[in-house]
């Protein structure tokens, strides 16, 4: 015993060396690191004198320009433009106060608990005792019967040769719950009455062992039958294990893609087949029997018969061309356009990624076009340079970009108390780059006191003192970074951890993959992957998905098929997979550990010392936390930087220069920000 202690404690004491070693080694890179930000920072100061220089020259050019644009628009007998100024005023700074903890309270629940706690104890030990009693365990065995306490320690199974027949609960003294795996329950107090049970419900449970037995034998027999068996290799189709449980025995039928065709349950309890998918996704019931069973086949013949074995997109490629190409048909929409003096193309035209129906002028003119996006089937709206204006799905939600919200906007909120924020809370930054770029910036929110975390993306795109916010880290380096997201949430983000994209997909294949659930297809035509030698489209279906690292880079950074907000939540979803993941981890994956922290100082940039890293992920292994994406959803709306110059209600023409792409606040009030940050951290209960 003495030995096996001391190998023990010695293997515990190696693992610490190693992982000391590690860490060690990675808090003197950020040393390092910090040195080299001080020395940029000290260079960006000197360029940031010549930009302002440039900028200077740049406004009065342009008010040289407007000069001129005014005299030729006097000679053409228009009216004078007056062009904004470019600079915005600063945002008040939000006040943070501090939260109190009610000991007193928390005092009371704390005797309440110990004493439940000993309570159940004493419970423990009783139902103990009865369950080992010798006539008790003789009189089952008499039955064929055994008893075994579950984990809860106030729960037994009474098992026979096909499994858990009984389950007995222990309440209190001479009083127990006993339910049959037919879901019978009943109220008994004492050996006799418990047996009197399990003889009065033996027979029933065994006779619907036997229906159950040959329900299982029906789902294995469609493996003999040559019309199904035929039926299902023409839809390149595969059928699954029988499978059963205590409540069910199950088949599905899935494509080749792992999609779900059909899913046959036989339900125990009932007696009857349910059967769904394809034309019948809400299920139909088939009464257990030889007609019943007859009748299911009926069923599922036309849901395989119906099923396309085409790739899904392709199939709504065709269905959107044929939906967009039938406008020709259509006398109201033809009526439509020949009002506004427009009328569509004969035929698609095409390129790499999309079919496009040009709508054209009355000079025959392309004015736009709708087009169809080739193997996703989705349909987008586009300017005369074929660029993207919006997709159909949310037209009435952008502009041109018109916004419906899903979130309410009190007309206070600005009179709304600010951000309380703990002493020890922490507000960081975590910056997902890609080589240089700033792809992904999500501000973290911790706790201290209720031991939750809020995480909030903040879109590259969001437009904030005359530039995207995504060029502020490798411009300007971390602390106006911090600095500019402070001011914008209100929460002092005081921290901030830059990790690579590529230090990403280490630590997930190191950690032997994630899993995550997509709540629908994922199909990005423009991401071609490489895979067993062959170019193929980026395709995930929806529903659970185990991911190593290249699958998750993948899925992380696709955004073809969705907006960037849709991309973040995708991010939020695999970053809590990745804590749950290494919140597993124990001292017995020392070689996991060493990995990660190798992988982790070639990749990774943070003014976290080792020891912070270490207690924050101590304490923060197993919280929950809640996810939040600023979007047009919420308090934003977008435009193009160079339209948001302009004075409201000016006019321009085609040919006018838009410029970038960009998110504001809703009604250019950065205070409406700060609004939705303290609302999300208290409803979540994180305040």
């Amino acid at each position: 015993m003495n030995k096996k202690r001391i190998l023990i404690g010695g293997g515990a004491l190696l693992v610490l060396i190693l992982l000391l070693t590690c860490f060690f080694v990675l808090n003197n890179r950020i040393v390092n690191l910090t040195e080299e930000v001080i020395l940029r920072n000290s260079t960006l100061s000197d360029e940031l004198s010549v930009n302002s220089v440039n900028y200077d020259l740049m406004k009065q050019n342009l008010m040289l320009l407007n000069q001129d644009s005014n005299e030729l628009r006097d000679l053409m007998k228009l009216s004078e433009r007056q062009y904004p100024e470019l600079d915005k005023a600063n945002n008040p700074e939000s006040e943070s106060g501090e939260s109190e903890v009610d000991y007193n309270i928390l005092f009371f629940k704390a005797v309440d608990r110990i004493l439940l706690n000993k309570q159940n104890e004493e419970k423990m030990i009783l139902f103990g005792r009865f369950i080992r009693n010798e006539a008790f365990v003789s009189l089952l065995g008499d039955r064929n019967l055994k008893v075994d306490i579950n984990a809860s320690g106030l729960d037994a199974g009474i098992s026979g040769k096909e499994g858990v027949d009984f389950t007995l609960h222990y309440n209190d003294e001479n009083d127990f719950s006993i339910q049959s795996v037919l879901g019978r329950t009943e109220e008994v107090s004492s050996t006799g009455s418990i047996i009197r049970f399990i003889d009065a419900n033996r027979t029933v449970i065994d006779e619907q062992r036997r229906v159950w037995l040959e329900a299982a034998k029906s789902l294995r027999d469609l493996d003999e039958d040559k019309g199904i068996v035929n039926l299902v290799e023409s839809r390149v189709a595969e059928w699954s294990a029988v499978s059963e449980n205590s409540s069910t025995i199950s088949r599905s039928l899935s494509t080749n893609n792992g999609s779900l065709l059909a899913s046959i349950n036989f339900v125990k309890r009932e007696n009857h087949w349910v059967l769904s998918g394809g034309i019948s996704p809400d299920g139909q019931n088939f009464d257990y029997g030889d007609k019943g069973y007859s009748d299911l086949l009926k069923g599922l013949i036309p849901i395989i018969e119906a099923y396309d074995p085409r790739e899904p997109g392709d199939i709504a490629e065709e269905v959107s061309r044929n939906r967009v190409m039938n406008l020709r048909q259509d006398t109201g929409f033809k009526a439509y356009l020949a009002k506004t003096g427009s009328s569509l193309g004969e035929k698609f035209r095409e390129d790499h990624y999309y079919f496009y129906l040009d709508i054209l002028s009355s000079e025959a003119t392309v004015t736009g076009s709708i087009a169809v996006q080739k193997h996703t089937g989705e349909i987008y709206l586009m300017d005369q340079d074929d660029v993207v204006i919006t997709s159909l799905k949310t037209l009435g939600r952008s502009e041109g970009m018109v916004i419906q919200r899903t979130l309410s906007i009190p007309e206070d909120y600005l009179g709304l108390s600010p951000i309380v924020f703990g002493e020890d809370d922490i507000a960081f930054v975590l910056i997902g780059a890609n080589e240089a770029n700033t792809d992904t910036m999500m501000v973290v929110h911790l706790n201290e006191l209720t031991g939750k975390g809020t995480i909030v993306t903040i879109p590259r795109d969001l437009y904030y003192k005359g530039r995207k916010i995504n060029s502020i880290y490798p411009t300007f380096g971390p602390s106006e970074l911090l600095k500019t997201l402070s001011d914008i949430t209100g929460l002092p983000v005081k921290r901030y951890m830059f990790i690579d994209m590529f230090a990403f997909a280490d630590v997930v294949d190191i950690l032997g993959g994630i899993d995550i659930v997509l709540d629908e297809p994922l199909i990005d035509p423009s991401y071609r992957i490489k895979e067993n030698g062959q170019w193929s489209t980026l395709h995930y279906e929806a529903g659970p998905l185990h991911l190593g690292g290249v699958e998750s880079l993948r899925v992380a950074r696709s955004r073809h098929s969705s907006s960037d907000f849709g991309r973040a939540e995708r991010q939020q979803m695999i970053l809590m997979a990745l804590k749950n993941r290494m919140g597993e981890l124990n001292a017995t994956d020392a070689g996991k550990l060493v990995e990660l922290a190798n992988s982790l100082m070639s990749y990774v940039r943070t003014d976290f010392s080792v020891i912070e890293l270490l207690n924050l992920f101590s304490r923060y292994r197993s919280a929950p936390f809640s996810q939040h994406v600023l979007s047009w959803d919420n308090v934003l709306y977008n435009t193009y930087s160079n339209l948001y110059l302009l004075e409201e209600g000016t006019e321009v023409d085609e040919n006018f220069n838009r410029g970038a792409w960009i998110l504001l606040p809703v009604n250019n009030d950065w205070e409406v920000i700060k609004w939705f940050i303290r609302k999300v951290i208290s409803e979540d209960g994180n305040e």
